[in-house]
């Protein structure tokens, strides 16, 4: 499952900082494509930008439902995945063990980097990559 948009509001966290920094408000609607721009910059840009700070990734809200819907996967093995680059990557290992430690921890997760390689979220004894 991916990160944005399915277990963290992204979108909402960033068009917050948006009108903060910037005093532009947007609603979630407002966002029609992947490239979408405000003010000349593209939202993907300063998404960018703001995972670079892990205060802001380990303080990314939730999607309503995310961690009652990872549960009803228990039984499963729950792969995360991210077009995140690098630099975000302990900050956003932090916020999941965080917000989705005690659902998943006794499963096997992997969190995969923006060049998809895979690292354990969490690890036991009969799990490899």
């Amino acid at each position: 499952m991916d990160i944005d948009g399915v277990l963290a509001d992204q979108v909402g966290a960033v068009l917050k900082v948006i009108e903060e920094e910037y005093g532009q408000k947007y609603c979630k609607s407002d966002i029609n494509r992947a490239h979408w721009t405000f003010d000349g910059m593209e939202l993907w840009s300063e998404i960018g930008r703001l995972l670079a700070d892990p205060e802001y990734t380990r303080n990314l809200p939730l999607i309503e439902g995310s961690q009652r819907g990872v549960k009803q996967l228990i039984h499963h093995d729950v792969f995360v995945v991210t077009a995140r680059r690098p630099n975000a990557e302990e900050a956003t290992k932090q916020w999941l063990n965080k917000l989705y430690k005690q659902i998943v921890e006794p499963h096997h997760v992997y969190y995969a980097l923006y060049q998809l390689l895979q690292y354990p979220l969490t690890r036991n004894k009969d799990t490899s990559i």
